[in-house]
């Protein structure tokens, strides 16, 4: 029978027949080879991700740099700001509360010594009427602000009975005076001096006048203990009422009831 059918049989035999050591060792190369690019291009996709993770903390590094300066700049201007408004507020509570004092002192002063003069033609009743009215006004005005004593003797009251301390009871008695002296020479430059005179006191000190002026300054001094000051009557709207009114009656007698006052 003819050999037909074992071609195909060699022909496989041959496909399974090992590969020649030269084709062994280059196909061993070549996956030496690959596998040492693939080694390269892993080292160096690792170098570029790192070199980008580096970037990218250096980036947030900065940025958290940045932000950490402007909270630090946003504090420092923040406390500054504090201070400054604590600053500003100290020392309004050191002024407002003399200069309150020295001015409504001032105001009354003046007031007084305008009113004396011969020229404005007005006996001891409507001298008293108009101080009292500028009294009324100055109470309402620094009331809130220092509690509008304008008088030392309101203060040194108010000291004995605790409602002020020491200090602060000579901080005002000062600014009482001052403001009293500057009231005096400011009517003094309004006024000629020769047509200044006491409208309270038209015929000198007589221990009667000192009489009225001892019993009148202690029953203002009451009246504003209990009307101005008194907790239980707080607030009270009538407290300026009532002191204008000691006012009016100790004044047409001839009472000042008030040292800074008198001083000036």
């Amino acid at each position: 029978m003819p050999r037909t059918s074992s071609a195909p049989h060699q022909v496989e035999d041959e496909s399974k027949q090992p590969l020649m050591p030269a084709q062994d060792n280059k196909v061993k190369d070549n996956v030496i080879e690959s596998q040492a690019m693939s080694e390269e291009e892993t080292a160096s996709a690792g170098h570029s991700n790192a070199e980008r993770n580096k970037s990218h903390l250096s980036e947030e590094h900065g940025d958290k740099k940045v932000s950490q300066g402007h909270r630090k700049h946003r504090r420092y201007l923040t406390a500054g700001a504090q201070c400054c408004s604590q600053t500003f507020t100290i020392l309004q509570n050191l002024l407002a509360v003399p200069m309150t004092e020295a001015l409504g002192t001032l105001t009354l002063t003046l007031v007084v010594g305008l009113l004396s003069r011969p020229a404005a033609g007005v006996d001891s009743l409507t001298a008293a009427i108009g101080v009292a009215a500028v009294l009324l006004a100055m109470i309402n005005t620094g009331a809130p602000i220092s509690g509008a004593h304008y008088n030392p003797a309101v203060t040194f009251a108010l000291l004995l009975i605790g409602r002020v301390s020491p200090f602060r009871a000579l901080v005002y008695i000062a600014s009482q005076t001052v403001g009293a002296i500057g009231g005096a020479y400011l009517a003094r430059g309004l006024a000629a001096s020769d047509q200044l005179a006491d409208p309270f006191l038209p015929e000198g000190v007589t221990g009667e006048l000192a009489l009225v002026e001892i019993s009148f300054t202690y029953a203002l001094v009451m009246v504003v203990i209990h009307t101005a000051f008194a907790r239980a009557q707080q607030p009270n709207a009538y407290a300026g009422v009532a002191i204008c009114a000691t006012l009016v009656t100790g004044a047409s007698l001839g009472a000042v009831m008030n040292p800074a006052v008198s001083a000036g």
